[in-house]
């Protein structure tokens, strides 16, 4: 485990690529050819160079066959349960990375950990842990598979801090998560599955869904357009493979209101030994009229556009209660009441969005966040159970 790192570089060995390669094209071969296979055997005489005129023709017919659909689901779940935790194993972007200077800065106080969120990246946070360091606190950040599930992020955590705390015994550590980040810390703190760890002090969760967000039932990906954008479009390693290994949106799956992950999750207790914060916004982008209106227009839409006939019914449900979005209940992506957690008496709402504590922190909004923030960081004491005007 690298610690001396301010951040996590982005490095890609070759043999790895290679091997990642190699091993999902394997897995898509096979099943694929088995399934085209099986349909022959189902019926010898079949004249495989007809298709009926109502049967789908070309890639239709080949993405539509359910057959394949179901082995290329098998293929995810090898290439999650293998591929993908093999190659992060490896990979030099993740994991713990402090100050060069933290020992020194530190001095009494605890060491500060910021875990960022779904679609995230440690660099994002750069400003708020500048703030941190002008207040006196050493920082460090957790750099995870910004999509991968809530539990394999949880674990690569625990074993970070389980490292730390063999070389530094006597340290102890202020987590500040954003978002999803505060669900990997608190499967870190609170679950017995993941690790026992005894050197957390603090847990401050902002922007945290900890009962899910109604955003993540939206099917959208944003792993291929991500790592175009980031990386070199015109190679098939950046933007097929680097997708894989930075997760195959299981955390969209998580992060679903009813998911198991989370009801497993809530089901625990909040650890005594840890002072929970949660800083909530409610700073949404939209008024409930707006989002009314949208729904109705895409009921009245769907028999003249054949995507909302697909699509529409799937997001007219979804728009009566997407909280998340109106101005007073949410951030933009998490709702105020699907954010509150049982057992957090030092519960304040303010009014931020979603992405406040990774920007400049140059408004009144962002800087009342990282305000309280250091607030709470610097005195155990702080006010509890309070929700801002």
């Amino acid at each position: 485990m690298n610690y001396r790192h301010q951040h996590p570089p982005r490095s890609s060995t070759p043999l790895r690529d290679r091997a990642v390669a190699l091993l999902i094209c394997s897995l898509i071969i096979v099943p694929a050819g088995y399934s085209q296979n099986a349909s022959v055997a189902q019926d010898p005489d079949a004249d495989t160079a007809s298709t009926p005129a109502d049967q789908p023709r070309g890639l239709r017919r080949v993405f539509e066959n359910r057959a394949l659909r179901d082995a290329l689901n098998i293929v995810r779940g090898i290439a999650s349960q293998v591929v993908f935790q093999w190659g992060n194993a490896q990979d030099s972007r993740y994991g713990l990375f402090l100050d060069e200077d933290w020992q020194a800065r530190t001095g009494g106080r605890p060491l500060v950990i910021i875990v960022h969120g779904f679609g995230s990246k440690p660099e994002e946070f750069d400003v708020a842990r500048e703030q941190m360091r002008e207040a006196g606190f050493g920082t460090a950040v957790f750099a995870y598979p910004n999509d991968a599930a809530i539990a394999f992020s949880a674990r690569q955590f625990a074993s970070a801090l389980q490292e730390f705390e063999r070389q530094y015994p006597d340290r102890r550590l202020s987590l500040v998560a954003h978002s999803m980040g505060g669900l990997v810390s608190r499967a870190v703190i609170e679950d017995p599955a993941i690790a026992a760890v005894s050197n957390i002090d603090q847990l401050i969760m902002i922007a945290t869904p900890n009962h899910g967000s109604n955003l993540a039932r939206v099917p959208v990906s944003r792993d291929v357009w991500e790592n175009w954008l980031d990386g070199e479009p015109d190679t098939v390693k950046t933007v097929f493979f680097e997708s894989v290994l930075d997760g195959l949106n299981e955390a969209r799956i998580d992060l679903q209101p009813e998911s198991e992950p989370l009801a497993r999750l809530n089901s625990l207790s909040r650890s005594p030994d840890v002072r929970y914060s949660l800083l909530l916004g409610n700073n949404g982008p939209a008024t409930r009229e707006q989002l009314d209106e949208l729904r109705r227009r895409i009921i009245a839409s769907q028999d003249l556009n054949p995507a909302l006939r697909v699509l529409g019914p799937r997001l007219a449900e979804l728009l009566k209660d997407l909280d998340e979005l109106v101005d007073g209940l949410g951030d933009g992506a998490v709702a105020v009441e699907r954010g509150r957690l049982e057992g957090v008496d030092d519960t304040i709402v303010l009014s931020f969005n979603h992405g406040a504590i990774t920007s400049a922190l140059d408004d009144e909004d962002s800087r009342r966040l990282i305000a309280e923030v250091l607030a709470r960081l610097d005195n155990e004491h702080v006010r509890t159970a309070v929700d801002a005007e």
